[in-house]
């Protein structure tokens, strides 16, 4: 699936949920937006690592 399809997929489905659950779709998303964040930072630390040694 291409990523604008994607997109637009989860908006739809976010724009469908209760009001109740929105609070934890969005603390999920957010869990999920620190690891990829968190797996980007140690390979550019794996890589700086690289050069110093």
């Amino acid at each position: 699936m291409h990523p604008v399809d994607i997109r637009q997929r989860a908006i739809s489905l976010i724009e469908q949920l209760p009001q109740n659950k929105l609070a934890g779709v969005v603390q999920l998303l957010e869990i999920l937006t620190e690891s990829t964040s968190q797996s980007a930072a140690n390979a550019k630390e794996a890589d700086l690592l690289e050069i110093i040694q």
